[in-house]
């Protein structure tokens, strides 16, 4: 990433409209950090339906000649907390294509690790023996998160479920 000239984080990209964007670290002093978000240059136009072209550019000045500046809201001032809570829609869109919908975000996150503790339950059910004796909640909460960082490939993901029962019932022996 490249420095505003007063030493702040920025990336520069364009949108899907080929528009100028940046995310650009904020030099404000709050509790938590800002970003900037958004279009370097407002580009004001207008809207004619039926017009040909029906976009066509607006000069402010002309509107308002008497105006020395104009002020445009192009970019977006986000607090951290505020892009924790976009990413899981941000998140959703990048997966999917498309904006989440109604309950479709409501505890994604949640449903997401319960989902994928029930699969890893059902591969360490099928795989352990009934004579061998149960990990404890902890080993199989422990065992989850190694299956969850697996689940993209299942044979691998069994061989993590068999080692970490392997090392629990090894550890619970010793």
């Amino acid at each position: 990433m490249a420095k505003t000239i007063r030493g702040f984080e920025i990336h520069d990209f364009e949108d899907g409209n080929g528009v100028s964007c940046s995310l650009q670290e904020s030099s404000a002093a709050r509790d938590e950090g800002l970003i900037w978000l958004g279009c370097n240059e407002a580009e004001p136009k207008a809207f004619i339906p039926n017009g040909n072209p029906s976009w066509r550019e607006i000069d402010l000045h002309q509107l308002v000649p008497e105006a020395e500046m104009f002020s445009h809201n192009t970019r977006m001032h986000l607090t951290q907390s505020m892009v924790k809570d976009l990413l899981p829609a941000l998140q959703f869109f990048a997966e999917n294509g498309y904006l989440p919908k109604g309950d479709d975000m409501k505890d994604e996150g949640m449903d997401r690790l319960v989902a994928e503790g029930q699969k890893c339950d059902a591969i360490y059910s099928s795989c352990v023996a009934p004579d061998i004796p149960r990990l404890s909640d902890e080993a199989i909460a422990d065992l989850r998160i190694a299956f969850v960082d697996h689940d993209d490939n299942r044979d691998e993901a069994l061989a993590c479920v068999i080692e970490w029962y392997i090392a629990a019932v090894d550890k619970a022996g010793a």
